[in-house]
């Protein structure tokens, strides 16, 4: 599959990023992004996007992203206005990737054909893992279309979450819908990494146990045995759940992400992932 291709090279290429910090969206800009029908409320946010200074762009990437796919999943009847007035090279890629998550890959490949977007731009935001660079894609996968792409990725509910940006992509959907459910794959994908890594939730919080070096031995191992790409890989993971926990925990959540987490909670009595969230403090 190509999907299959791009993930090990992504791996292979670009080593994962240690955890973010919670995403910048374009929410932050302008807080009534639900009411967004004038499509130059949009303009104007993207305007404000572009002006950020570099890292805090960067930060902002998955956030973005799913912020818009959120929107365009909600409010489909203004998606030709909201499309209108992008006209931003990187924000354009940005918009395919919501197209597609927000379930029309359709439209994505036509509004990539519209605006000249090709496998190269789609690469550069698909392989992106942190920092202030895009990573340079040219002549990667020349055999390989953006249509072949999005269909790989899928919408929300079955997007792969294989990147450092593609948790913010789900926190971005979830504010932006108000829907915790979507935030609640976070979650299912942290106790796959337990499960897979045959480890459980400690007395400290993941990512001061990463930060004591708790895992480094084995990191090596991995590298020993299976290469760089797989330790990378491990290394992702590990912060994958450290800031999944500790996100989930924050105060002041929307009431819609408290009800989620409780009802995975309660359908989940053994959940590593529960127990490190909880780990952070109760949550509020």
């Amino acid at each position: 599959m190509a999907y299959d291709f791009l993930r090990r090279t992504a791996l292979a290429v670009f080593l994962a990023a240690a955890a973010m910090p919670p995403a910048a969206t374009l929410a932050q800009i302008d807080p009534e992004i639900a009411d967004w029908g004038d499509p130059a409320k949009l303009e104007a946010a993207i305007a404000t996007y572009n002006a950020w200074p570099d890292a805090q762009q960067a930060r902002a990437v998955g956030g973005v992203i799913g912020q818009m796919a959120g929107m365009f999943r909600l409010y489909p009847e203004r998606l030709d206005a909201w499309l209108a007035v992008i006209d931003d090279d990187r924000i354009e890629t940005f918009a395919t990737f919501a197209l597609t998550f927000a379930g029309d890959p359709r439209r994505a490949v036509e509004f990539a054909a519209e605006r000249g977007i090709g496998t190269d731009n789609v690469l550069s935001v698909l392989f992106f893992s942190g920092g202030e660079q895009f990573p340079d894609t040219a002549g990667l996968a020349p055999d390989i279309s953006p249509s072949e792409i999005f269909d790989e990725l899928g919408p929300l509910e079955t997007m792969p979450q294989n990147l450092g940006w593609h948790q913010d992509v789900l926190w971005g959907a979830a504010l932006a819908m108000r829907d915790g459910k979507i935030a609640a794959r976070i979650l299912a994908r942290m106790d796959g990494l337990f499960d897979t890594y045959g480890i459980e939730a400690g007395t400290v919080p993941l990512q001061e146990r990463l930060d004591a070096g708790e895992f480094d031995a084995a990191r090596a191992v991995i590298a020993a045995r299976e290469g760089r790409a797989a330790a990378s890989g491990y290394v992702y993971g590990l912060n994958y759940a450290a800031a999944g926990g500790r996100l989930f925990a924050f105060g002041g959540r929307p009431p819609f992400i408290a009800e989620a987490f409780d009802a995975y909670a309660g359908d989940h009595p053994d959940s590593e992932a529960v127990k490190e969230v909880l780990l952070h403090g109760e949550p509020r």
